[in-house]
């Protein structure tokens, strides 16, 4: 929607459309994690289809978006433009390997889970819910640090991502305490659970990675 061929020679149009072009693509990455718990949740696999076809989008996106910088004319770039170039491919490739993780792993196991005479626990369903609203945050919050710059908004992702190590060890713990009380539901249940809790956190780790980058950026220029 952004990317226009003819600005390629004036670097601070250019990299203004790709960020643009990226803004895109993360909130098509965030609507991607808003449908992945419906399937495990509510044992409804018909949000997958939307997820595959958002992420052949956020592949064509990406590949465009990466081909557009190498039209970039780089010799005109000043010393911040080139930065800047740098952040912006970084963020591409982080909201690149979330999409990765929902629609590859995540959304794999969705299908099989939906096919399981089998579910989670009502307190299990509730702590991933709850870890995914915490998630879903980060990845808002990491739209707003890309899209702003906000320092204040980064700093706090970080602080964030301590606490979510945390608490998804926490739920861990708890899962394994329904296990030792012999629930029935969180046996059946246990390797999909996990497995969920950890691909969570992965995103966590790469919407972090986008605060990291701000951050550093902002390092290198003061």
């Amino acid at each position: 929607l952004y990317l226009d061929q003819g600005m390629t020679s004036t670097p601070s149009l250019a990299l203004n459309l790709a960020k643009q072009e990226i803004i895109r693509m993360g909130i098509i990455v965030r609507n991607m994690f808003l449908l992945i718990p419906i399937p495990f949740l509510n044992k409804d696999a018909s949000p997958l289809g939307e997820i595959y076809t958002h992420e052949q989008e956020v592949n064509f996106l990406s590949d465009s978006i990466e081909s557009y910088f190498l039209k970039i004319n780089r010799e005109s770039m000043t010393s911040r433009q080139m930065n800047d170039s740098f952040q912006l491919l970084y963020s591409l490739n982080e909201f690149e390997k979330i999409a990765d993780i929902i629609s590859g792993n995540l959304a794999s196991r969705a299908e099989r889970w939906s096919l399981k005479d089998y579910d989670f626990s009502e307190a299990g369903k509730k702590e991933l819910r709850h870890f995914h609203e915490k998630i879903e945050k980060q990845l808002n919050r990491a739209l707003e640090v890309f899209d702003e710059a906000n320092l204040q908004t980064a700093a706090k992702m970080k602080q964030k991502h301590k606490e979510y190590r945390l608490l998804s060890r926490e739920l861990e713990k708890q899962h394994y305490d329904r296990i030792l009380e012999g629930m029935s539901e969180s046996i059946e249940s246990s390797k999909t659970h996990l497995e969920i809790l950890a691909l969570y956190s992965s995103i966590d780790s790469h919407a972090t990675n986008i605060a990291r980058s701000a951050l550093d950026l902002n390092q290198n220029l003061s």
